[in-house]
């Protein structure tokens, strides 16, 4: 299930950002101007499929944002994950 809802972030001062983790020159634009990065990007499988993009986007994509993250000496980053995206 996908939840496109953002209601509870009402009232939180922060920016939400769209981007693709694949690509390390657009996230290292999106993230320029941040102070924490709060990380909810995946791609699952509920069939239990392990297939090379799955792994490409949740380890080779977080790895990605982890080393702009370092670069940027950035205060925090936050990363939510699920089962699923193992």
């Amino acid at each position: 299930m996908i939840n496109k809802s953002f209601a509870g972030l009402h009232g939180l001062e922060l920016d939400r950002v769209n981007g693709n983790l694949m690509s390390g020159s657009a996230l290292k634009d999106l993230i320029q101007e941040a102070d924490v990065i709060i990380h909810l990007a995946a791609a699952i499988s509920i069939r239990g499929r392990k297939d090379r993009a799955i792994l490409e986007i949740n380890v080779s994509g977080t790895r990605k944002l982890l080393d702009l993250v370092r670069q940027n000496s950035m205060q925090r980053f936050i990363h939510f994950s699920s089962i699923h995206a193992l």
